[in-house]
Formats: C-alpha cells, sequence, structure tokens
C-alpha cells in the first residue's frame, strides 16, 4: 500500500527530515524508493558542513 505512494508525497515526506542520514535511510525502505529515487530524493544541503577553515 505505501509502496505505491506517489513521487510528489514521498517528496514531500523526505522535506520533513531534516537529517540527511535520516532521508538515506527513508530511500533504503523498499526496492521501489530506492530505485526511483531520482525523482524525489534531494539532500538537505542546509544541515552539510563544509570543512572548518580554523586560521588560529
Amino acid at each position: 500500500m505505501f509502496v505505491k505512494l506517489s513521487h510528489l508525497l514521498l517528496s514531500k515526506i523526505l522535506n520533513e527530515l531534516e537529517e540527511n542520514e535520516d532521508r538515506i535511510r527513508f530511500s533504503l525502505t523498499c526496492k521501489r524508493w530506492y530505485n526511483e529515487r531520482e525523482h524525489y530524493f534531494r539532500f538537505n544541503v542546509d544541515s552539510i558542513k563544509g570543512p572548518v577553515d580554523d586560521q588560529s
């Protein structure tokens, strides 16, 4: 039943998850969601930490 959710709905659910690790786990929930992840999956770029520039 949940496997057949639309990509739009999957995207809305995924946007509620802040951590990228949770988003990855969500896409691994079933084979269809994993195979179609390019249609709904986006990383949360706000949670990606860049290199720390410590020039002290």
